[in-house]
């Protein structure tokens, strides 16, 4: 996979998943996600990505990877790679899947915690337990903020318009089934 150039910032998924690029990549094109960025982030689920884009074992890896990366940051011998891989098959076995960016603001939150000397895996999934709690807090502040966006303006014919998911040509459509399905009366 070629090095993307200085101008253009690469794809998150790219960077972990697909090739073979250093911890430094990510640092310097995605540190400055925060939890508000990644809850926004269209990117897939880790979950997604191990079904639909990649393999399970790919996912695993990227994730094993980008772990010890943050290891580095500890103690010498802080997380093992077999630890690492039973922490990344934890994270894609959780029913509320996080996205790539999550993870890296997770390791970036990490890196920056003092209290941890070692890097172990339940200080890893004690630290994703309470950054799920805070995503969803932003999550719904996120969602609580645009509603009150909407609310603020003033025409209630354009809010119904962007509210409001119909087909333009809904009539002309439904019309068509009509007759498709009436052939069937007789």
């Amino acid at each position: 996979m070629p090095l993307p150039s200085k101008n253009t910032k690469p794809k998150l998924q790219d960077l972990i998943l697909k090739g073979d690029h250093k911890h430094t990549m990510i640092v310097r094109h995605y540190n400055n996600l925060t939890v508000a960025k990644a809850v926004t982030s269209t990117s897939p689920s880790i979950y997604r990505l191990s079904v639909q884009y990649f393999t399970h074992e790919k996912v695993v890896s990227g994730i094993s990877k980008l772990l010890l990366a943050t290891a580095m940051y500890f103690d010498e011998n802080s997380l093992t790679a077999p630890q690492a891989d039973i922490v990344a098959e934890e994270l894609l076995a959780h029913p509320e899947s996080l996205k790539l960016e999550d993870l890296v603001v997770i390791c970036k939150e990490l890196k920056e915690q003092s209290v941890y000397s070692k890097l172990t895996p339940s200080k890893i999934l004690k630290h994703v337990a309470e950054y799920r709690k805070r995503r969803m807090q932003t999550a719904i502040k996120l969602q609580l903020n645009k509603t009150l966006d909407e609310k603020q303006e003033a025409n209630i014919d354009e809010r119904m318009r962007k509210s409001i998911r119909q087909i333009d040509d809904s009539n002309r459509i439904i019309s068509e089934k009509h007759v498709e399905i009436r052939k069937y009366y007789k």
